[in-house]
């Protein structure tokens, strides 16, 4: 295990005011002592990586932890990496929680794995919370992690607390199919109708693919998050021929259960958006924009696979943007984010989401004029940052723009080789 936490050194106060503004917390709380403990990492993560965050918790959740156990698990996650996927650490150590290969925690590539890692460390942490229930969560942590500072843990209560918040606020990552902690993207080739998951390895370019299925009867297709409840991330499709709805419930391992119709005669819009939690009910929720009016309209989710309500999110005519896409937490403020690209410009537009579920006004983010797909809300890079994938016009190549943080992004990067023109969807 790493130490984070060290007696006799505080935090550096520009990062305290830098956390108290992401956590939403008082710079009151922060007068623990730390700093990164010398260790094989050449640097430290300032804050959390958001999908860490939300796999954890999803994990907690599945396995129907106390909250005094969960509360452990991000005090331990905080104190250990600051709730990140290091591939480095003291001696062997590595994971958001640190664990180590030579103590019998698992193999490099099983601890590298945040739901296995988390697994790993709710399992006996749950045996300690039933049999010692005087104990605090850091008590709880202790006895898993066997750290040299057994006080750090209780010491980060107030910025485990409020991650566990945001992580239920944020829902499930939406673009995490097989649950490793990493950003992933569906794409149809056009010959076969078939589609693929390519998976994220994390550092901007992709591990992985597998064959999901034929979807040549769908003419929307849209990764969704956590749309039923069950802790893993779906997709809804909607059929070209009926306009029905279908919802696709990921197993969590990279693959599809049977489809589910969730909804009749959808053919009125011409774009679906997975938003995650717009409306912070803490269910999943979709966009359509109206095929007639360009009116955008919120669906809100009931967590059980249907929807309970629907209300107008845009009365304006966004018929206007080529390209609507879902961009998580664009811009850091803990809202999810509409990122649109106008067809006459081909300028990009952030619309960040509000607290109440309203949208507002629009920040120019570039002019993106020479591509034809456009996929966001996924951390490609495990920089604790939203990103977004293009695919060019002229070379048919995918290239990442890496989110800044702040509604942002930075230089442009080439995300995969190969000529992705055989392909009539991307999402």
């Amino acid at each position: 295990m790493i130490s984070i936490y060290h007696p006799g050194r505080r935090w550096p106060k520009t990062f305290i005011a830098a956390f108290a503004l992401i956590a939403g917390i008082g710079t009151s709380y922060l007068t623990v002592t730390a700093n990164p403990a010398s260790a094989a990492c050449s640097s430290y993560p300032t804050t959390y990586d958001p999908y860490v965050v939300q796999t954890v918790y999803r994990v907690g959740r599945n396995l129907g932890v106390s909250d005094k156990v969960m509360l452990a698990g991000f005090e331990a996650g905080w104190v250990e990496s600051r709730m990140n996927n290091l591939n480095c650490g003291d001696r062997d150590s590595l994971g958001v929680f640190q664990q180590r290969p030579s103590q019998g925690w698992g193999t490099p590539e099983q601890i590298m794995n945040v739901r296995y890692a988390a697994t790993r460390f709710f399992t006996p942490a749950m045996t300690v919370g039933a049999q010692h229930p005087n104990y605090t969560a850091g008590q709880i942590a202790q006895a898993v992690q066997i750290s040299a500072f057994p006080e750090r843990y209780d010491q980060a209560q107030g910025i485990a607390l409020s991650l566990i918040a945001l992580a239920k606020k944020l829902g499930t990552p939406t673009r995490d199919f097989d649950g490793d902690g990493r950003a992933d993207f569906l794409a149809r080739r056009a010959d076969s109708g078939n589609l693929y998951l390519y998976r994220g390895n994390g550092s901007g370019g992709i591990s992985s693919y597998r064959l999901l299925g034929d979807f040549s009867a769908f003419d929307i297709i849209v990764p969704v998050g956590d749309f039923n409840g069950d802790g893993h991330a779906d997709l809804i499709a909607r059929r070209g021929d009926s306009g029905n709805l279908y919802l696709y419930r990921g197993n969590g391992a990279g693959g599809l259960l049977a489809a589910v119709q969730i909804a009749s005669n959808w053919a009125g819009f011409s774009s679906l958006v997975g938003v995650g939690d717009w409306d912070g009910d803490g269910k999943v929720d979709i966009v359509g924009r109206s095929r007639a009016s360009g009116i955008l309209y919120l669906y809100r989710g009931n967590g059980n696979s249907g929807f309970h309500s629907f209300v107008t999110l845009s009365s304006s005519n966004w018929s206007i943007f080529s390209h609507l896409t879902g961009a998580g937490d664009f811009d850091g403020d803990g809202n999810p984010d509409l990122l649109a690209r106008r067809s006459d410009s081909g300028n990009v537009y952030l619309y960040r989401g509000g607290d109440q579920g309203g949208l507002q006004s629009a920040v120019l983010v570039g002019d993106w004029g020479a591509i034809n797909s456009m996929v966001a809300g996924g951390d490609f890079t495990s920089d604790g940052r939203t990103d977004v994938i293009t695919r060019s016009v002229a070379s048919s190549l995918l290239y990442l723009y890496r989110g800044n943080g702040t509604g942002g992004v930075l230089a442009q990067l080439q995300f995969s080789d190969g000529n992705w023109s055989n392909f009539n969807l991307i999402s």
